[in-house]
């Protein structure tokens, strides 16, 4: 040890000196390290650590982190054990009165957003049961996309294990657009309709042409209450995997029948087709018993393409767009967090969409074909559209047109070079309507 003390004229000098130690000497800096006075996260560190943890970053990866960024060479300057004391105790902080927090948030949102909204159910006994929200930049994207959203609250990474959906639907840059976010206590008719109801009434009384959910009941009877004007289908995607399931024997086993089944789901437009396909597919692999194909079936116009041929979809025929949002939110928001954390960190990973929507307004549109059409879409569509239109450009060439009536309606089908299965050797009929200023074709994407 050494002593110093001050000499009157504002100097030091030194008053003690003791060379030997009190204790052994730690011979390397891990050994080092297991003294508490040598295991000292400093405030710089600590806010760092506490942003990393905020946006989910495991402990295991911020001891990495902190050691690659040191500069120093001699790796983390603290214990493995220190840094998970830490985290413990900010996830305490964090839980320390959660709802005056969450409406600090709440507060700070609407003061930014004059059109920020929020609704809360509470219980008898004034309890959260259910929570609503949705900004400006929502509102404004559901006026002009809201026609078709997809629905799901397969997401429950909170303190309170509450079940989270998003409304998501798809913008003109083919990219999936947030509507609004609800956490429910359980997912039950009633909550359902809670959230539905007041999510049109925040969206000025618009109720979407579509909505796509899985095959959950209490979704379905709450829909049709509350959204009778809406057209409600299945994912399609639950149907097949449920089908996987199901009848894992035939579905994996009986040669021929995946594809069979496959293309009758995606490829067939013509709901008479589809009857007589599904009947030949039952009697081929021997399935008239199987409840579970039967019990589809019945639902048949829940899920099957050829019932919403004259229904805008927006291209979405299941719930992979709300799924895939979900799959996001865990990038932000760690496990069992608070209500007043979720809510930010949902914040957080909604600016993350609006940059990337952003960045696709600066991108060019290169022309392909070059034929006086594709001019003109590449002013009037956005790049991701445009890529659509320039590859339906170039399929086109491989179509063979003929005149059913001259100058209002064509036939059209695939080139006979061009046809690998029955699915491509289809006729589609073509009107032209209001002298060339509506197209309108039986395929359903024109």
């Amino acid at each position: 040890m050494i002593r110093l003390l001050r000499t009157e004229d504002h100097g030091w000098f030194v008053s003690r000196l003791v060379n030997e130690h009190t204790h052994p000497l730690s011979e390397s800096c891990g050994e080092k390290k297991q003294w508490n006075s040598h295991s000292v996260i400093d405030p710089l560190t600590k806010d760092f650590i506490k942003n990393l943890r905020y946006n989910n970053v495991s402990a295991g990866k911020i001891f990495s982190i902190v050691g690659a960024g040191d500069g120093s060479g001699m790796g983390v300057p603290f214990r493995r054990q220190t840094l998970k004391s830490l985290c413990a105790r900010l996830a305490r902080e964090s839980i320390d009165d959660d709802m005056t927090k969450t409406i600090r948030i709440l507060q700070d949102l609407s003061s930014k957003d004059p059109n920020f909204s929020v609704r809360v159910e509470v219980d008898e006994g004034s309890r959260v049961k259910t929570v609503l929200w949705c900004n400006g930049k929502n509102k404004i994207d559901y006026a002009h996309f809201g026609d078709v959203l997809t629905f799901d609250t397969t997401y429950r990474t909170n303190l309170y294990n509450m079940p989270f959906a998003l409304f998501v639907g798809v913008n003109e840059h083919y990219q999936s657009t947030i509507f609004g976010g609800v956490l429910l206590r359980d997912e039950k008719i009633p909550s359902f309709e809670w959230a539905f109801s007041t999510f049109v009434e925040l969206m000025n009384g618009k109720h979407p042409v579509t909505m796509l959910t899985d095959q959950c009941q209490s979704m379905e009877a709450a829909i049709r209450k509350t959204l009778p004007m809406t057209r409600h289908r299945w994912c399609k995607c639950h149907v097949l995997r449920a089908a996987k399931e199901k009848i894992g024997h035939v579905y994996s086993k009986r040669y021929g029948f995946k594809r069979d089944f496959h293309d009758l789901i995606i490829n067939e437009t013509s709901a008479e087709k589809f009857e007589h396909g599904w009947t030949d597919l039952v009697a081929t692999y021997e399935l008239g018993d199987n409840s579970f194909l039967e019990r589809i079936y019945n639902k048949r116009s829940m899920w099957a393409k050829p019932y919403f041929m004259e229904t805008l979809c927006a291209g979405m025929t299941s719930t992979q767009r709300s799924e895939s949002a979900n799959h996001l939110l865990k990038m932000f928001i760690p496990r069992s967090s608070p209500m007043h954390l979720f809510i930010r960190q949902y914040n957080n990973m909604f600016e993350s969409r609006l940059s990337d929507e952003q960045q696709q307004i600066h991108k060019r549109r290169l022309l392909k074909q070059g034929v006086p059409i594709e001019l003109d879409a590449a002013v009037v569509y956005t790049k991701a559209m445009y890529e659509r239109f320039s590859l339906e450009l170039f399929n086109s060439g491989s179509l063979v047109v003929s005149k059913a009536l001259p100058g209002s309606v064509f036939k059209v089908r695939t080139a006979d070079s061009y046809v690998t299965s029955e699915y491509d050797d289809k006729e589609y009929t073509v009107q032209i309507e209001e002298g060339g200023r509506f197209v309108q074709c039986d395929c359903g994407f024109f």
